[in-house]
């Protein structure tokens, strides 16, 4: 059975000589894993379409462990992301909180429209302190949302982020990899 659903990319690991496991937060299934077949061959329509941060059309096909993707189609590439240092360390960083903080198989419409409005936002941000400003206020809705009620000791948005991260660290106990990168990138 296939099914149509709009996702976003928020991770991925190589399986096999030619294939990628995704990890995609999804409108109508939450996180899921999705198996993308042949898309490090370079003659592959499926890879141009699986970036990160953009919203993506898909058709999945559900496996007995995983998804498997049967077509996508960017719907918004979002590409000043990807050519941006800062507001791609904050896309990294807000991708792995979604992939830390979240089930997979568990529908939350709310974390998507959250997600959505993130990456958007980011995308149209004209400066650093837009970025800052975006990131803090989707982490802490995202939070918020599920429960966790961050306390906000500073109201500079710089520390204010450090302090959103370690939020997230403390309540999934996984490390942010990204936070590193963030961290060095602006200190």
């Amino acid at each position: 059975m296939t099914y149509i659903t709009r996702g976003i990319v928020i991770g991925k690991e190589p399986s096999g000589d030619f294939d990628y496991k995704y990890v995609i937060y999804t409108k109508n299934f939450g996180k899921v894993n999705a198996l993308a077949k042949g898309v490090k061959k370079t003659t592959s329509k499926l890879s141009s379409h699986l970036d990160f941060f953009a919203s993506i059309d898909l058709m999945l096909a559900k496996g007995l462990n995983f998804y498997r993707i049967a077509g996508a189609r960017i719907s918004d590439s979002r590409k000043s992301i990807r050519f941006n240092l800062s507001k791609t360390a904050a896309g990294l960083i807000f991708s792995e909180a979604l992939n830390n903080l979240m089930v997979y198989d568990f529908i939350d419409y709310r974390v998507f429209e959250i997600s959505e409005a993130f990456f958007r936002d980011i995308d149209l941000a004209r400066d650093i302190k837009e970025v800052f400003k975006q990131l803090n206020k989707r982490l802490f809705e995202l939070l918020s949302h599920l429960g966790y009620q961050p306390s906000i000791k500073s109201l500079n948005q710089r520390q204010l982020t450090f302090d959103l991260c370690f939020s997230i660290i403390n309540i999934t106990d996984k490390d942010l990899k990204s936070y590193n990168f963030w961290y060095q990138l602006f200190n």
